[in-house]
């Protein structure tokens, strides 16, 4: 059993190399094999596909992503509701640096899916993440809205600024090898979209102010 782990985490780390050189699409399981010192026999006693090998590399920290922001999500929807929280901001700060830890306590595994997946079913993943901020995002701006009395924010807007929302985190991910470097960018741009979102409202409010 001992001899069969260390063929498996061999072959993880061959193949985390091959795809972080290659990408998904160029990346060769022979080439695996042949780093990681095995038979592609003993390869597909672990793995089903190049897909299966990719995903046994990424599953495990892009799971653990999706239920940081869901959790998140969720709690700002509880509170939304109750009509409390919406102008504290410090909890999406904390939320966000936490995030931000996960990401670079798996960096190689998140820029695999980010930049080198293509052709695998996980090149759409920051797409997939952006979509439920987006669906979150409309559901915080409606409530906004009516609070507020204003027009909505176009459901444009909503998804171009849900988009820079997650593009900041996999940007910083991407360009900043500091983790501690990007705690500060990100801090930086979250104060930023914060005060769009404001920026948005209180134009609206101008708008109501003047055509009454």
């Amino acid at each position: 059993m001992k001899a069969d782990s260390r063929t498996k985490e061999h072959l993880l780390s061959a193949a985390k190399e091959e795809f972080m050189e290659k990408g998904y699409l160029k990346a060769s399981l022979r080439s695996i094999c042949k780093k990681a010192e095995v038979t592609t026999g003993a390869l597909y006693f672990f793995f089903q596909d190049k897909e299966d090998l990719f995903g046994n590399i990424v599953d495990a920290p892009l799971t653990k992503l999706r239920e940081l922001a869901l959790a998140h999500y969720e709690e700002e929807k509880q509170a939304a509701k109750s009509g409390v929280g919406l102008e504290d901001h410090d909890d999406d700060i904390e939320v966000a640096l936490e995030v931000i830890d996960y990401l670079y306590q798996y960096r190689d595994e998140f820029l695999l899916v980010l930049l080198k997946s293509q052709g695998s079913k996980y090149e759409n993943f920051q797409d997939e993440i952006i979509s439920i901020t987006e669906i979150h995002n409309q559901m915080l701006s409606n409530v906004v809205t009516d609070i507020r009395k204003t027009k909505p924010i176009s459901k444009q807007v909503i998804h171009w600024m849900s988009h820079m929302q997650i593009e900041a985190f996999a940007y910083l991910l991407a360009h900043e090898p500091s983790k501690e470097a990007a705690k500060e960018e990100l801090v930086n741009m979250i104060h930023f979209l914060i005060s769009g979102w404001n920026g948005m409202y209180e134009g609206l409010e101008k708008q109501n102010n003047n055509n009454e």
